[in-house]
């Protein structure tokens, strides 16, 4: 059938053959034929290489926070836990972010400050997330939140509960100006006194006493000691009511 005044013409004289046909789909002269499992593998290399994976690497950013926290640098953060840090200048890191050590300032790029330990940090290592810093508690009662770097926020929160704080040995002239403070001493020296006089009624009546202060039974053994959260729950007013 032709069709005028148009530009098909379904002519049976153009279909291809049958011959034509497998002729085509036969494989060429010397090539080798792809059996199915071949096909299988393919497909599974596929699935298991993403495209581009030659290329670019996907690196979880909390994965990477967490890998920044080795021994070393947890041991450098609380060394200065409680300690007022000062910038020292980005020449004294070779202009080279603290956190993954990629090149920061001049011409590099911006970087950041970090309030707890006043490095300096790219915006990666450094997403302005904020935190109260402890030094700036034991030291002026500044309870701001400030900004630090991703390293450092991650240690903070780890660290909320732990007692790192002792008062009497870091900064005892609080208790003269910060009254919460002051009376939260005068409380746990009561509650000492009574949980001496009940440890020396029976073992039964100190487990007793020592369950229900866990995990903070510590203040037994410590009148000074506290941990951020302690301070954080004393600011609040929270901790003076339970």
């Amino acid at each position: 059938m032709t069709v005028k005044n148009g530009s098909c013409n379904n002519s049976n004289s153009d279909l291809p053959s049958d011959r034509q046909l497998t002729d085509e789909c036969q494989p060429a002269a010397g090539s080798s034929k792809i059996s199915n499992e071949d096909e299988v593998e393919a497909e599974s290399d596929m699935m298991r290489s993403p495209v581009g994976s030659q290329d670019f690497e996907v690196v979880d950013d909390q994965l990477l926070m967490h890998e920044e926290l080795n021994d070393d640098t947890c041991d450098n953060f609380k060394s200065i836990y409680t300690t007022l840090t000062h910038e020292k200048g980005l020449p004294s890191q070779n202009y080279m972010c603290r956190g993954c050590s990629s090149p920061i300032g001049t011409i590099y790029g911006k970087f950041k400050v970090c309030a707890f330990d006043s490095r300096y940090y790219c915006a990666r290592c450094h997403s302005d997330d904020e935190a109260v810093v402890p030094a700036y508690v034991v030291n002026n009662w500044d309870f701001t939140p400030m900004k630090v770097s991703c390293a450092a926020k991650v240690f903070l929160v780890e660290m909320e509960n732990e007692p790192m704080i002792d008062f009497d040995v870091i900064n005892n002239n609080l208790y003269e100006y910060i009254a919460p403070l002051r009376l939260m001493y005068d409380k746990r020296k009561r509650l000492k006194y009574a949980a001496n006089y009940l440890f020396a009624c029976s073992e039964a009546s100190a487990n007793e006493v020592r369950s229900r202060l866990w995990p903070k039974d510590y203040v037994l053994t410590n009148l000074h000691l506290y941990s951020m959260q302690d301070l954080l729950q004393l600011q609040t007013g929270y901790l003076q009511s339970h």
